[in-house]
């Protein structure tokens, strides 16, 4: 955690890439690299931004067969995460219930590959392992008219999972386009496709509405490059926290109007991807934005947030009952039934020793008789 922050916020974004550092140096050791599916770092600000905690969201199963293997001990495994997931469930409170003042606008049907409709396989597709169909005609760059133009996408090559590398294709709807769609600042803010209170910021491939081939739109920053852009920090904490929310849209009356920032990697990054075989998708940071703060969104006609009132996604309960779906329930119920099995036992072994001692009593009586 980094606390005390006082004076300008290019103080906060050097603590903050410092400790993104920390966490992306913590991921790519040896040692933790199956931790490498899915992670999530989260900043989290508190006390009027005085205070900024960290934490990182790790896929619950593969945290749970690690502590498991390195320590051979299940009841102690058992008990731990037992303990995650009961100061989980403590700590998270579910707001009270916000009705939006608008209805969120959906958004029309965009073209999914639209750097592919208008570009032609780049200079670079003669090196070795880049995208390459000789016997494959490329689609015509006569746009399909069934589908509507993205005034925003991005034409970098992006890796892929079983294929050779291909255009990025990402793409924003204008529906969905909060700021920033010149493109002016190097940003773009968006909503989510769902009706959720959460804003992505993206890098913006800068050239707008342009189909030359020779300058196509190519600012394809992954989310590990994101994490630790001062460029981005400084305009996120800046511009976008400072001015945007608390003085444009909240007029003052919000002093702390964001709740979280995250980014996502591995898989959990690419479930959110328009390609679901990129490797490293075109990044994006998610910001939480507190329901209050919708309202002045509608209040403002910012119609891209009309209705996005819903709760977020929220890792940290996704990771609770994963935990107890796939590990914690079974375990804990095996442990239960052996424990019923042990009382089971030394009931039956306290049985004999009482017939025993009934046994001696009644040869005890019957002597007594005799005598």
């Amino acid at each position: 955690m980094i606390s005390d922050i006082f004076g300008p916020s290019t103080i906060l974004v050097e603590g903050l890439i410092k400790m993104c550092n920390k966490c992306l140096e913590f991921m790519d050791k040896k040692e933790n690299r199956n931790f490498q599916v899915a992670y999530r770092i989260e900043l989290l600000p508190n006390n009027n931004q005085k205070e900024w905690e960290y934490a990182i969201q790790l896929d619950p199963v593969i945290w749970f067969d690690m502590l498991y293997n390195l320590s051979g001990d299940l009841p102690n495994t058992l008990k731990a995460a037992r303990s995650y997931v009961n100061s989980v469930r403590r700590k998270y409170k579910l707001p009270a219930p916000i009705e939006p003042t608008m209805n969120s606008i959906p958004s029309k049907i965009y073209c999914r590959h639209h750097a592919d409709c208008k570009y032609p396989p780049p200079p670079e597709s003669n090196k070795k392992n880049v995208w390459k169909a000789p016997l494959l005609k490329r689609p015509s760059k006569n746009h399909n008219s069934n589908h509507e133009e993205p005034p925003v996408f991005c034409a970098g090559m992006t890796p892929q999972q079983v294929r050779f590398p291909r255009y990025c294709n990402w793409y924003m709807e204008k529906e969905r386009i909060v700021i920033g769609e010149d493109g002016k600042d190097g940003w773009i803010c968006v909503s989510q496709q769902d009706d959720v209170r959460e804003i992505l910021i993206c890098s913006h491939p800068r050239t707008y509405n342009t189909y030359d081939k020779n300058t196509r739109p190519n600012n394809n920053k992954t989310n590990k490059h994101l994490v630790i852009d001062r460029n981005l920090w400084i305009w996120v904490l800046g511009y976008f926290m400072s001015t945007y929310l608390v003085e444009n849209i909240c007029k003052q009356q919000i002093k702390n109007p964001v709740k979280l920032f995250a980014f996502n990697f591995g898989k959990w990054e690419s479930l959110e991807s328009k390609d679901y075989q990129a490797k490293e998708c075109h990044g994006h940071l998610h910001v939480h934005i507190k329901p209050e703060v919708v309202i002045a969104f509608e209040t403002a006609g910012t119609d891209a947030m009309y209705g996005k009132i819903g709760q977020p996604k929220q890792y940290g309960i996704q990771n609770c009952i994963e935990l107890e779906t796939y590990r914690l329930l079974s375990s804990e119920m095996g442990q239960v039934i052996e424990e019923i099995s042990g009382f089971r036992s030394e009931t039956n072994e306290l049985k004999t020793e009482i017939n025993g001692m009934n046994q001696k009593l009644n040869e005890i009586l019957k002597l007594i008789q005799k005598r």
